[in-house]
């Protein structure tokens, strides 16, 4: 099967600064790629103009969930990938995704995972995320989950949630076809286990976790998470 062509990045931002001018260098203008940042929280109020090769959008729902559906209906590429503004991709990025989508019964996939924090506490979260993976087939949104566009339109209501549309992603990609983790790493910021503790923020991910698979509503748990 011939590789995907253009690949749309839908970009929530929830509030200023991150990695988001670093992404729009290193995206904007980028043959075969379609850039969508989507302004929500506290950056809807963000003024932003859109540079070439660039779509800017604004979510009025609260919610990485809201702001990634209304950045997916402004998509237009053949695949589309969902990249947290505090993450950066790796070298080769693209072309990853097309080889890996160039087997027709790949429905999508993720990158292998990596901190901005080199600290030995940071290492072991990657493989408790690593193991979790492969326990539950659920992949964190900061990898970088890519979808092919027409296996995405048919599972795009499951993410209309606040909180855990990266685990409904996941469910219905594979419902579909194979899910391939790369073995290229994107870099995403450990700012959240700094300011909380790594065992802090662990043990809250850990119980929202606990909380979705006992039947917590998405937007209670999205409540509880950021109170």
């Amino acid at each position: 099967m011939p590789s995907p062509g253009t690949i749309s990045v839908v970009v929530p931002v929830h509030r200023p600064g991150g990695q988001l001018e670093r992404i729009r260098d290193e995206l904007g203008s980028r043959p075969g790629i379609e850039l969508i940042i989507v302004l929500n929280g506290e950056a809807a109020m963000s003024e932003l103009s859109p540079r070439p090769g660039e779509v800017i959008v604004r979510s009025a729902r609260r919610g990485r969930g809201y702001a990634m559906v209304e950045g997916a209906v402004h998509a237009t590429g053949d695949v589309v990938l969902f990249l947290h503004s505090d993450t950066v991709l790796p070298d080769g990025w693209a072309q990853e995704v097309r080889d890996i989508l160039s087997d027709d019964k790949v429905a999508g996939g993720a990158f292998s995972l990596s901190f901005d924090d080199g600290a030995s506490a940071m290492k072991v979260l990657i493989l408790l995320s690593d193991a979790w993976g492969g326990l539950t087939g659920h992949l964190w949104g900061d990898r970088a989950l890519f979808v092919r566009s027409k296996v995405l339109e048919e599972c795009i209501g499951s993410m209309d949630v606040p909180i855990f549309e990266d685990v409904r992603l996941c469910r219905q990609m594979r419902a579909r076809g194979r899910v391939v983790v790369s073995p290229k790493k994107v870099i995403t910021s450990g700012e959240a286990f700094r300011r909380n503790g790594v065992l802090g923020q662990t043990y809250l991910i850990l119980m929202c976790h606990f909380w979705y698979l006992i039947g917590w509503e998405p937007e209670r748990i999205y409540e509880r998470y950021y109170r």
